[in-house]
Order: structure tokens, then C-alpha cells, then sequence
């Protein structure tokens, strides 16, 4: 009812994080990327205030999405005359409060579930752009094991980041690493995209045993079109149609209190220690 579901449910976020940080003190405005409001309305309503945190709401690194949020909100805020005023958050893939409030939201999902593999199911990206970040890495994607571990040569490597969030919220939940695994959705076009596919490995499941099947998404904050309909429905209607029982979507962090907390906590950390934006 409320309309798309990526604003409607960012506006309950927004609305949330006010009754946290309250006015006159905190001004928080929503922005996105590509559509209303856009990061120029933002800033325009922003202008004024002493300091302008920026947070875009990915996890992980990509340049299609936080590389190019942070260049539009750099050059709008340079139009602005307001470019000095601004600091910015990383992505928080690494960041307790990120990690304990989803592992906190998964756990409580699963607990009401009957399923035999989590999968965690990222964006996806063209292999181009890993490379790209990674440039002069010369085992980038050439191993199965070379997004094992976060080191200095790959930090800025979404898929790295991906396998690391998977891994951590896996063993806070002490989940067997045979019980769990990672895949990557959305991929468009005819370049090659990174690997394994959420199509295909949810095909896949039941003719290997897998007939209870939950699917986490954590490279989004809240859900939208890409988390309901290609998951909660496209995927689900897959999976039942080649052999399982059993297909459990689970609901992104949203507006969960845990998760308000954390962000607010990430938010008192960067005005306290402010960081320059640097794309």
C-alpha cells in the first residue's frame, strides 16, 4: 500500500533512527541513488547544519553502489558550497554492530523454521569490477579459496566481504560450515558475472539432499524488489518445483530495534572520529 518497498521500508528506518536521535540536535534525511529523494534534496535540506554524516546503506564495497552514492554526494556538495562540512561512514561489513544485530535477526528467524542449509544470497557483480578493485592480484578469482580471509591485498573486495559476513554470522550461530554456503543474485547481461549463481544452486538443492532451504540476504539493510520478488517469490517457486519442501526467505534487518541501536551507535562513533568521504 505504502509503495515501493525499498522507501517505504527505508522511510520506517529513517523515522526510527529520529526517535533515536532526535531534533533540534540531528537533522536525518533519506537518500537514494537513483530516485526520490534524491542525495541533491538531501543535501539541500541538510545544508545548513554543522556537520553532514553521510551513510550509504551497503555493507559491503562496490563501486556500483558506494563508490558512485559517495561521487554524486561529493559533487552535489561541492555545487553546495558544502563540501567541508561532510564526513562519511564506511562500508560496515566488518563492524560489531552490523554483525551482531544480523546474526541476532537471522537466528531469531531460523528458530521458527525447519530447514537443513542456510544460504546466504549476495548482489551480484561482474567479475570485471572485482578485478578492477583488485587490480595486480594476480589469483583474483582464479581460486575457489582466494575470498577465504580478508587481508590487506583484498579489503576493499566485495566478494571477499560477502564470504566474511557468511562465515561470521555462521559461526556465531554455530552453524556447521557443510550446513551453509554463499551465492550471488541479479545478474544481467552477457559478461561473466562472479559465482556461484542463487538461480541455479537453488535448482540445485534438493537434487543434492537439500529439501528445507532458508535464504539469507545481507547485502541489503532493508528489503525491495530484488530481496521479494526474485527471492521470495521467483526463487521459492523454483525451488518447490524441483523437488523441495521447505523454502524459507528470511526477512532483512529493516527497522529491527537491535539494528536501530547499532546504527545509531555507528552514527555517535563517526561524528565523534569524522572521516573525509573519499570514493
Amino acid at each position: 500500500k505504502e509503495g515501493s518497498p525499498l522507501l517505504a521500508l527505508s522511510r520506517l528506518v529513517v523515522d526510527k533512527l529520529r526517535k533515536f536521535l532526535p531534533a533540534p540536535k540531528f537533522k536525518i534525511e533519506l537518500a537514494m541513488r537513483y530516485g526520490q529523494p534524491s542525495i541533491r534534496q538531501a543535501l539541500v535540506q541538510l545544508q545548513s547544519c554543522e556537520q553532514i554524516l553521510l551513510f550509504p546503506q551497503y555493507p559491503q564495497y562496490a563501486e556500483s553502489s558506494y563508490r558512485t552514492w559517495m561521487e554524486e554526494a561529493l559533487v552535489v556538495a561541492r555545487e553546495l558550497g558544502i563540501e567541508s562540512k561532510l564526513s562519511a561512514i564506511e562500508p560496515f561489513f566488518d563492524q560489531e554492530e552490523y554483525l551482531s544485530a544480523l546474526s541476532q535477526s537471522v537466528g531469531r528467524s531460523l528458530e521458527g523454521i525447519s530447514y537443513e542449509h542456510l544460504l546466504f544470497s549476495f548482489h551480484g557483480l561482474p567479475e570485471s569490477h572485482i578485478k578492477k578493485v583488485n587490480a595486480g592480484q594476480n589469483r583474483c578469482l582464479q581460486s575457489s579459496r582466494c575470498c577465504d580471509a580478508i587481508t590487506a591485498q583484498n579489503s576493499r573486495c566485495y566478494r571477499a566481504q560477502c564470504y566474511f559476513v557468511a562465515r561470521q554470522v555462521a559461526e556465531r550461530l554455530k552453524i556447521a560450515p557443510d550446513c551453509f554456503s554463499v551465492s550471488f543474485q541479479s545478474r544481467l547481461g552477457r559478461e561473466p558475472w562472479i559465482q556461484p549463481f542463487t538461480d541455479q544452486v537453488i535448482k540445485d538443492f534438493p537434487g543434492r539432499g537439500v529439501k528445507k532451504l532458508a535464504v539469507a540476504m545481507p547485502a541489503f539493510t532493508v528489503d525491495c524488489l530484488e530481496t521479494l520478488e526474485e527471492i521470495h517469490i521467483r526463487a521459492r517457486e523454483d525451488f518447490l518445483q524441483s523437488g523441495g519442501t521447505h523454502f524459507s526467505p528470511l526477512l532483512c534487518l529493516n527497522d529491527d530495534d537491535i539494528w536501530m541501536q547499532g546504527l545509531v551507535n555507528l552514527i555517535e562513533k563517526s561524528l565523534a572520529s569524522p572521516v573525509k568521504p573519499c570514493p
